[in-house]
């Protein structure tokens, strides 16, 4: 089988229940047959680190905590700057997703470009399954990275109300759904 030129990694874990949305996305993403979009399923994210080698176009789809409303997707584009420090452990895995990328940004390894899909969670106990708020969201986290694996350019708020802070979360650019990206915000629900 060929390589493709963009990967799409699905980070989580089935057995902790709204974790698991990386899987589900990317399982959605295999359904779609992108032409030069290659999919895999991680269970770790510091698994990142190998699966990315050799890729320029890199989307990484995972289980966000943050404090949004359930089933939120939340798009940021990582940049040449680190990333802001954070407190806590890695969610349900040792190592997060920003840690991996200061790590990757250490070892000189990280891809061209990279973007992070995260999909707000709720439940992260053990057992199987998705809340039903999260598993509504699939497909729309699954459309937001179809686009941006499709190559649909990402955009920086412009509006200078955005916060400081809300500046390096990018939006996909709305053509694949036919829409200006005047409406589009940095947030999905």
């Amino acid at each position: 089988m060929a390589r493709g030129d963009v990967l799409v990694a699905g980070v989580g874990r089935l057995d902790r229940r709204d974790d698991g949305v990386g899987l589900v996305v990317a399982a959605a993403l295999l359904e779609k047959r992108l032409r030069g979009v290659d999919v895999v399923t991680l269970a770790t994210p510091i698994s990142l680190l190998e699966a990315w080698v050799g890729y320029r176009r890199v989307v990484v789809v995972d289980a966000v905590l943050s404090g949004r409303p359930g089933g939120s997707v939340r798009v940021e584009q990582v940049g040449a700057d680190p990333l802001p420090a954070r407190g806590g452990s890695g969610g349900t895995h040792a190592v997060g997703i920003p840690e991996v990328i200061e790590l990757g940004r250490a070892l000189g390894s990280l891809p061209e470009e990279l973007t992070i899909v995260g999909v707000e969670v709720t439940d992260v106990g053990f057992g199987a399954g998705l809340s039903p708020r999260v598993a509504t969201a699939v497909g729309e986290a699954s459309r937001v990275v179809a686009a941006i694996a499709s190559g649909a350019a990402l955009i920086q708020p412009a509006m200078p109300s955005v916060r400081a802070e809300d500046r390096t979360v990018s939006a996909w650019l709305a053509r694949s759904a036919g829409t200006s990206s005047a409406g589009i915000g940095r947030e999905y629900k």
